[in-house]
């Protein structure tokens, strides 16, 4: 990955958490409000998917969190006070720091720098009960790391899928993007994989939504 010399002082900054945190949540409010103000377009602005996952942890009784992609670590943030267990997996070494300081004073919070589709496993091996998985691990230029595979949702699918707890909830962000190029599989490889495994798949507010057909 070649990144300019700012880039590479914006990560240092924000690896020794210097980064000031008004300035995420500011960026992220304006971002709500000019997606108001365009008509509500895709794609749905960060604080909107906060709460499509937070909906969902309760509309299924879900204690466990486990997110691939912690980024500036506001999903982490958002479900803080609402998940028992928190794991994040962040290739970027600079936000994994960043969210390891963060984060540091909560032991239910596990941050884990690598490539999700290598760590996965060892935390698929540590659930006992169903998770809520939040899918947002892939390259996406800037500050964003590129690991092995640019987009690994469908490997990180396939390990979810393979687990012995069957009704975990799982929501990937960026639908849009699952159109065969960037790295991205297509949407309808994705969704015949589910059905294959018994996996019911839906694109819905840019979210793609899968849920196990046992699960009512």
């Amino acid at each position: 990955m070649s990144i300019s010399i700012k880039q590479r002082v914006t990560l240092l900054i924000i690896g020794h958490n210097l980064y000031p945190e008004s300035r995420v949540r500011n960026t992220y409010q304006k971002e709500l409000e000019d997606w108001e103000s365009k008509g509500n377009p895709l794609p749905l602005p960060h604080l909107l998917k906060h709460r499509a996952v937070l909906e969902y942890a309760r509309e299924f009784g879900i204690h466990t969190l486990v997110e691939t992609g912690t980024y500036w670590g506001t999903m982490v943030q958002a479900g803080r006070d609402a998940f028992t267990r928190i794991y994040s997996i962040e290739l970027q070494k600079a936000f994994y720091c960043r969210a390891r300081k963060r984060f540091a004073r909560h032991p239910h919070v596990k941050l884990l720098h690598g490539d999700s589709s290598a760590l996965l496993p060892g935390v698929l091996r540590e659930l006992s009960e169903p998770a809520l998985f939040w899918l947002d691990a892939h390259y996406s230029g800037g500050l964003t790391a590129r690991g092995a595979i640019e987009a690994p949702t469908l490997r990180e699918l396939e390990l979810i899928w393979s687990h012995p707890i069957k009704d975990h909830i799982i929501l990937v962000d960026d639908a849009r993007c699952f159109d065969g190029t960037g790295g991205y599989p297509r949407l309808s490889l994705v969704s015949e994989r589910a059905t294959v495994q018994g996996w019911s798949c839906e694109a819905k507010d840019d979210i793609i939504r899968l849920k196990w057909c046992g699960l009512k």
